[in-house]
Parts: structure tokens; C-alpha cells; sequence
């Protein structure tokens, strides 16, 4: 029997500190006869008692004042002292055992057991007693982790050392008495039906005798041994009553050189492997003899010291098969990628650029076949690459497999390099990430324009623009701060003094509930925590605007918003991200400066054009780019850009767009204008958007079929507005929540594609289900990266469930289509991308008011005129963009 009242393994063990272990006894004897001479390879001398109790706990305790790591006992009964429980196998533990102080002061916790019967015999257990590859081993903790199911932990002595290992880090033994690795007994540490041991060593000597793997027994034998003897590596079994069995490599070992020894017994053979391979076999039928003591590794009682290192040590109670023996030799080692060619050939619109993306598996022969994942990181408009995700199964151990990835540019993409960085993860241990890239050469031809570069700039080259987005106090300084927050709000104040008094009031009005159009604007308390109690101020105790918590994140141009009639050639736009000083994190929450373009005659307006779209065709990034750049924003940013306005200046709404500011965690969308009487910013209603309460109301059925025929005409003289008042009462609304779920609709609305085109012009209604927009159209950065853009901009579909039809969206290619026959008039008008209906757009089956429509920009007639009802004939003339309201709409929302 091997005793009663184990708790799941660790029973009959104690796990202490090995600093200071003895080991006593001399080497073991010799003899000339060959049963003496094994007799003397399984003898191992006696342990001290401090030895016992570290090794094997066999007496049912630790030495008293030792501390206790469990103490449990079948049932959960208290474990005494904290100590361990008497015996090993014992019958099935339930619950969790209660806790005993300790002498110490400290406390040993019992675990529910997993034991055998009551008659002794041992549990069950699953996969290899124990593998330890010696990876964890760390120089201030003693334990080695086993990383098979049976969580059989093994201990170093403080004198062992980590070191490196044939795969990553090892154990290393010198020649000091103490050096030892052991694993203590277990319950199922039972070898009825065999055994195996295995690991990598590398001998600093051959010399002498050298235990590498020991089983012992509670006296001074030992069930097993595995031992480098007389330069020869050996495996020795006791099979009881004084008969032993043995099996040795017929070749020498070599010093200072690694080798896989590993040994089994199966009842009838006992084998020694080298490298994986059977070198020698001897038959010895029986069973080995129970041994209720600790497994040594690289020592014994007997002082018979391993010198050097070993490495993923192996160890079951049954005897491998001689391909599971070879796959333990397997060495995992990083696999690699390689991408060539680095960069493609200089390549056109339409015509692809192939690269061979190479994956090695760099195992050794003996590991099976990896798995591997693919996957690119990356995403430009206008760029197709293939495939973009796939798997790359079983790539045999040593080979390379090989996958064709292909990139295509559009006429939607700009001149330039493109790197493409892809991922290759490893699917097998050690489960390694591969980073790689290709780089693209891309040559556009032909008048185009460039979105990135034209329409929407978020590129850190501009957006961290070090001269333009820095501030400084000294005047000689180069940096000019004209794209800073600072810079555009005392353009905006009634003098640029002003300025922090401004800011401060306008950001005060979300402290308390306001009142637009007789609307009840909820309060965010978050404004005052998370911004104004922590931005710096000034001596005087102004807002220090040179500190204000923003970040840049785009310029935007909506020259697709023009309308000559009201003296604009569309807006120029700043979105900032709310960025706390110090945080790495920009908050979920944007403030975006809506800036008319000054117009008064159609060369104005083609003026503006001109300027957008020489930015395409300039070197990019680079300053001459910056340059130009902010010779633009100057001309609507500027102070007295516009003398007919509050302040001289040409904003038009300043919008915030958060979630980090309210106790409700619901997105809420506000505008501010700037007073005709103050000159101060002040709450205003937000446009195109009734206030929330009409949502399925009779009221908004109403509304939408009264104006049904503007709704969707969509065009520069009949675009639908929504007004103050309706039917006499309040309508526009002062404010706007946004949970994502709520979509616009209303009983009786008479036609569907109206109630979709007043919807998607809502500020909710741009933002959240009807687009797929999660929120924010363009989402805030992390310092040095660029903010992300939404599908509704770049390029998505929604299911509409009202109408039943797939709604397509890709704002950015709508405004691109919108200003190309502008800026291109030689140009043959080419197929719409799609937007605010038309066949190909969203309007979906009726075609209704699209952005480029059924038959392109600009239509059949007309160049100014983007799409007509249906996108069948567009309205003539320079500046009409019929249908260029949609997706975004006269207000434009945050893109």
C-alpha cells in the first residue's frame, strides 16, 4: 500500500527551500560481479532528515515552524499545523480542506483531493507525469513549472543555476555536493505498467558516476536509475528481491556536447535512446519495485553529481513508443518570413504587383508540421491586396511554404510607395508572431483626385506638424501654431484675449441642464472632471489656451457642401480629439470647427477647387505640401476672413460629438455659433435633426410626408431643412442623444426613401445604425499614429430593415466624384462610387437623388450638377451638386 489521506498529489510531500541541502553518504560501493555492480547503481545512500523532510515527507509532516503549503486531508479535514498529511494515496478528497496556523505565523490551505480508494491504490492521471522544460527558471524562486497536466512542480536547489538551453534556458550543475533538481513523490508515481525518463544533457564530464535520473525509495535504494557510468550512458531497474536488469549505450559519451538520452521499460524490454534513436535493448520481464521516495535529477544521496546542463526533462509511468521517444528530441525554433520582392516594379492603375511571401519552419526534423495564419495590416482606399487573410497548414519541420500575394491600385490611389505589413502567426508552440512587409510603387496617371491628400488630411505629417501644430511664447521662434486649438480661437473671440474666457464659458454650459428651443439639454458633468478642474490656467487664472487638453486629427475639405447662393464655397473643417495633458489616451470625445469657404462668384467657388486639388499633385509628405496647406486654412480661419460675420470670422458651427463626458454612457452630439450680440460661442441648435422625443411620433410622419418632395430632391435650391418650429411648436432640436440603436422612423411616413434621407442627415442618424458607424466618423489617435476613419467614409453597406435594401456607403469616393468634373473638366465623367442613392449608391433600388447616380457624375448634362433625381440628367450649371448633401448632408456631421 502507499499509505492513506492524499489530497490530489501533493500529499506525503513538502515543499521547502533546498538552500543548504544535505546530502550525505559516500559513493556507492563496487563489486566485480555484474548483479553487485547494478546492486550498487540502484543503492543510494541514506538522506538526512532535513533531506527527508524536504524530498519526501514519508514520516506524515514537515519539521515544525517550517511553513505549510497544504494541508489537507480526505474530505477537507485540517491539515496539523499546516503541515502535511500523513500518506500518499489514501481515499477521494472532497471539498476543500481546512486551514492550521502555523508555527511562523503562516498558514497552510488545503486543496480538494483526487486520491484513490481507501485501499491504497493510486489515482488517475492523465498525459506524462511531469515535463519540465526549465524555461521558467528564474533565479529568485526555486520552483520549475511542469508544463503537462499533472502540475507535478519540480524544485532546484538555491545552488543550481539557470542557464542557457539547447531551446531557451536549462538548469546547470556544478560540482557542488547540494546541486540537485527533484521532483517530490506523488501518489500515481507508480510503475506497474513501465516507465520512461528523457532529457537533454550536456556532460561538462563523462568521467566517474553520474546519476542523471533517479526514482528512489524511502530507504537506500532506488526503483530506477538512469546514470552516466564509465563514460557510457546507462539505465538501470529494480525489480525487487534483490534482481535488477540494465541496458547500456554501446558508444561513448561525449563532454561539453548535447545529446537526448532517453530510457524505457515496458515489462518486458528496457531501451536506451540516443538522439531519438534505440541504441540498445535489453529483455528483463517483471515489474519495477514501488519506490515511495523523490525523483532526483542530476544527484543522490550518494553524492553521484551531474556536471553541466540538462534541459526539457521528461518523465511518465509507462513506456513510450519508439516515435513518441523521437518526437521528444523535437526543438521548436523560430519560424521565419521573408517578403520579396521588397518593392515592386513601378505599377499602374488596374495591372497587379505579385510578391512571394515565404514562411520557414526552422523545427528540427523530429517536430510534426506547423499551422500558420496570415493576415495583412493594412487598409488604403484605393488598394486592393489579395488575399488579405488565409491559413498555411502543415508546413513540414525544416521546409518552406510559399503563398502569392497580389496588390492592385485603383484610380482612386495616389502616386507613391505603399509598405504592406502582414502578420504570420504561429499556430504551433511556441506560438510565435512574424512580422514582415513589401513595399508597393504605385504611378497614378490622368487627372484625379486624391483623397487623402485633397479631401480628408490625416496624415502625422500634417496633423504633427511640428512647426503648425506647436506653440511657444517667443516670438522669434519659428513655430507658428496656426492649426493649434489656441490659435483657431482667438481668431474666433472677439479679440484674441478673449479667447480663454470664451472657451471656458462655452464648456461651462455643459456643467447644468441648458435650454435650446425650448429643449432640455441634459448636463455631462464629465466637461468639469475630466477637463476644466485639470487644465492648466495662467497667472491670472485664465485658461492657458497653450496647454488646452486637443489634439489635432484631420483637416477636412467640404467643398461639396457649396452654395453660392449663401456666399460659400463649401467648409473647411478642424477635428480635434478632447486629449487630457500627461494621458497617452485621448478621450472618446470631439470638437470640430466648421469653417465656411468665402464665395461670391463662380470663380470663387473654382477657385477653391483649384486650391483643394493642387494639393494632390504636390510631393507629399513634405513642407512645400504644409505650405500650401495652410495657405488655404488661412483664407478661412483666419481673423476678418469673413467681415459680414460675428467677429469677422467664417465658422460656421462649432459640434462636439462625446461619450466621456455623461453619467449615462450615451453619446451626446451639441453645435455652438457665435452670437450676433456677444461675439461669444454659444449653444445652437443642431441642425437637420428634430429633437428626439418626435422619433415615432405622428408629428415626424407628418413632417417627413409634407416635405417628402425636398427630402429627396437633395439638391443646392430645394435641400430640405428642418425647421425651428413645426406645426407651431418646437421641432429642431437643441441637442441630440445617441445610443447606436435608435433609428429614425415613424408610423404612416408614406415614403421610405424620405424617411432613410432625412434619417442619414440627422446627427444621430449619421453616427450610428443607419451608416454602421460606431459613433465617430473619425476616430481619435493615439500620439504618433493617424485617427482612424469609418466605413461610412471609406466604404460599407448597411441593411436597411424599413426599406429592405442594402444601403451603400463611401462618402470620401462621393466627394471625390463631386469635385472631379470640376477640377478635370477634359475628363470623361466616370461611374458615381455611390452615396446618397442612385443605383449604385445609397437610394438603393429607386434611385433616388444619388451621388453620381445611375449614370455617373454630373450625369447626362451638366458639369456642376453631380446627380439629379435618379442621377439621370444632373442640374446644370457651374456650382450645382444635386444629391451632394447626402451622406453627411448640409451639416456634415464630424467627417
Amino acid at each position: 500500500m502507499r499509505g492513506t489521506g492524499s489530497a490530489r498529489g501533493w500529499i506525503g510531500t513538502a515543499m521547502v527551500s533546498l538552500a543548504g541541502l544535505a546530502l550525505i553518504g559516500g559513493a556507492g560501493c563496487q563489486s566485480g560481479d555484474n548483479d553487485n555492480e547494478l546492486q550498487a547503481l540502484l543503492h543510494d545512500d541514506p538522506l538526512t532528515t532535513v533531506t527527508r523532510g524536504a524530498l519526501s515527507a514519508s514520516d506524515g509532516g514537515m519539521p515544525t515552524g517550517s511553513a505549510g503549503r497544504a494541508g489537507t486531508g480526505a474530505a477537507g479535514t485540517t491539515g496539523t499545523d499546516g503541515g502535511i498529511v500523513t500518506g500518499r494515496a489514501g481515499s477521494v478528497g472532497t471539498g476543500t480542506a481546512g486551514t492550521g496556523m502555523i508555527a511562523d505565523g503562516g498558514r497552510g490551505t488545503g486543496v480538494a483531493g483526487i486520491g484513490g480508494g481507501s485501499d491504497g491504490g493510486s489515482p488517475p492521471f492523465f498525459g506524462p507525469l511531469g515535463q519540465w522544460s526549465f524555461d521558467d527558471c528564474n533565479p529568485t524562486r526555486t520552483d520549475l513549472f511542469d508544463s503537462g497536466p499533472n502540475n507535478n512542480t519540480a524544485f532546484r536547489a538555491v545552488s543550481v543555476a539557470c542557464a542557457t538551453g539547447i531551446s531557451q534556458q536549462a538548469v546547470s550543475l556544478a560540482d557542488k555536493d547540494n546541486d540537485i533538481v527533484y521532483v517530490p513523490d506523488q501518489p500515481n508515481f507508480t510503475f506497474d505498467t513501465g516507465v520512461t525518463v528523457a532529457a537533454w544533457f550536456n556532460p561538462a564530464s563523462v568521467s566517474q558516476t553520474r546519476t542523471l535520473f533517479r526514482k528512489r525509495d524511502d530507504g537506500t535504494s532506488s526503483a530506477f536509475a538512469l546514470v552516466l557510468n564509465g563514460s557510457k550512458y546507462q539505465f538501470v531497474i529494480n525489480l525487487g528481491n534483490g534482481e535488477a536488469a540494465t541496458v547500456i549505450a554501446p558508444t561513448k559519451a561525449k563532454a561539453n556536447s548535447w545529446v537526448h538520452v532517453g530510457a524505457t521499460y515496458d515489462g518486458t524490454w528496457l531501451r536506451l535512446y540516443l538522439n531519438g534513436t534505440e541504441v540498445a535493448r535489453n529483455r528483463a520481464r517483471g515489474s519495477i519495485a514501488p519506490a515511495p521516495g523523490p525523483l532526483l535529477i542530476g544527484n543522490d544521496g550518494s553524492k553521484r553529481l551531474f556536471a553541466g546542463l540538462i534541459d526539457e526533462a521528461f518523465f511518465d509511468a509507462r513506456a513510450l513508443s519508439a516515435n513518441e521517444v523521437l518526437a521528444l528530441t523535437c526543438l521548436r525554433r523560430p519560424s521565419t518570413v521573408a517578403g520579396t520582392p521588397p518593392t515592386s516594379a513601378p505599377t499602374t492603375s488596374g495591372v497587379p504587383a505579385s510578391f512571394d511571401i515565404a514562411i520557414s519552419n526552422n523545427d528540427t526534423a523530429s517536430c510534426p508540421p506547423s499551422d500558420y495564419v496570415f493576415e495583412l495590416n493594412t487598409s488604403v482606399q484605393g488598394l486592393t491586396v489579395d488575399p488579405s487573410f488565409q491559413f498555411v497548414s502543415q508546413v513540414p519541420a525544416g521546409t518552406t511554404s510559399h503563398l502569392t500575394m497580389t496588390a492592385t491600385g485603383s484610380d482612386d490611389l495616389d502616386s507613391g510607395t505603399y509598405t504592406l505589413p502582414f502578420l504570420i502567426f504561429e499556430q504551433s508552440p511556441p506560438f510565435n508572431n512574424m512580422f514582415g512587409s513589401v513595399d508597393f510603387n504605385f504611378v497614378a496617371s490622368g487627372c484625379r483626385v486624391s483623397k487623402p491628400r485633397e479631401l480628408m488630411v490625416t496624415s502625422t505629417s500634417v496633423v504633427d506638424d511640428p512647426i503648425r501644430t506647436a506653440l511657444t511664447a517667443d516670438p522669434k521662434d519659428p513655430r507658428t501654431g496656426v492649426w493649434t486649438f489656441k490659435h483657431l480661437m482667438e481668431n474666433m473671440a472677439p479679440t484674441p484675449a478673449g479667447a480663454p474666457a470664451m472657451v471656458e464659458a462655452m464648456l461651462n454650459t455643459f456643467g447644468t441642464a441648458e435650454t435650446v428651443n425650448g429643449f432640455t439639454v441634459d448636463a455631462r458633468p464629465g466637461m468639469q472632471n475630466l477637463i476644466l478642474q485639470n487644465w492648466p490656467r495662467t497667472t491670472d487664472g485664465a485658461l492657458d489656451l497653450t496647454q488646452a487638453p486637443f489634439t489635432l486629427q484631420a483637416i477636412v475639405n467640404r467643398f461639396d457642401l457649396r452654395n453660392l447662393a449663401n456666399g460659400d464655397a463649401g467648409e473647411g473643417r478642424f477635428v480635434f480629439a478632447f486629449h487630457p495633458p500627461g494621458s497617452p489616451f485621448p478621450l472618446q470625445a470631439t470638437m470640430i470647427f466648421e469653417y465656411k469657404l468665402p464665395a461670391s462668384t463662380d470663380a470663387d467657388v473654382l477657385g477653391w477647387a483649384n486650391a483643394w486639388h493642387a494639393l494632390g499633385g504636390m510631393t507629399f509628405p513634405s513642407e512645400d505640401y504644409n505650405v500650401a496647406l495652410q495657405a488655404i486654412t488661412d483664407r478661412f480661419s483666419g481673423r476678418g476672413a469673413r467681415p459680414d460675420h460675428p467677429n469677422g470670422n467664417a465658422i460656421n458651427t462649432v459640434r462636439t460629438n462625446e461619450i466621456a463626458f455623461g453619467n449615462n454612457r450615451v453619446w451626446q452630439l451639441r453645435e455652438f455659433g457665435l452670437s450676433a450680440t456677444t461675439g461669444l460661442l454659444v449653444p445652437a441648435t443642431i441642425k437637420l435633426t428634430p429633437d428626439l422625443s418626435f422619433n415615432n411620433s405622428d408629428t415626424l410622419a407628418s413632417f417627413i410626408n409634407a416635405n417628402e418632395a425636398a427630402i429627396l430632391a437633395e439638391t443646392v435650391a430645394d435641400t430640405h431643412t428642418v425647421p425651428d418650429q413645426f406645426q407651431g411648436s418646437p421641432f429642431l432640436a437643441g441637442a441630440v442623444f445617441n445610443d447606436f440603436f435608435t433609428q429614425w422612423n415613424a408610423p404612416g411616413i408614406n415614403n421610405l426613401e424620405a424617411r432613410f434621407q432625412l434619417a442619414v442627415n440627422t446627427c444621430n442618424g449619421c453616427h450610428s445604425t443607419e451608416t454602421g458607424t460606431s459613433f465617430l466618423q473619425i476616430t481619435p489617435r493615439f500620439p504618433g499614429n493617424e485617427a482612424s476613419l469609418s466605413g461610412f467614409l471609406t466604404g460599407t453597406s448597411v441593411f436597411d430593415p424599413f426599406a429592405g435594401v442594402e444601403r451603400s456607403f463611401n462618402d470620401l469616393g462621393r466627394r471625390a466624384d463631386d469635385l472631379r468634373p470640376i477640377v478635370c473638366p477634359n475628363q470623361p465623367p466616370t461611374t458615381g462610387t455611390g452615396g446618397a442613392g442612385g443605383a449604385t449608391g445609397v437610394g438603393g433600388m429607386t434611385g433616388t437623388g444619388g451621388a453620381g447616380g445611375a449614370t455617373g457624375v454630373g450625369g447626362m448634362t451638366g458639369t456642376g450638377g453631380m446627380t439629379g433625381a435618379g442621377g439621370t440628367s444632373g442640374r446644370a450649371g457651374a456650382t450645382g451638386r444635386g444629391g451632394s448633401t447626402g451622406r453627411g448632408g448640409s451639416t456634415g456631421k464630424s467627417g
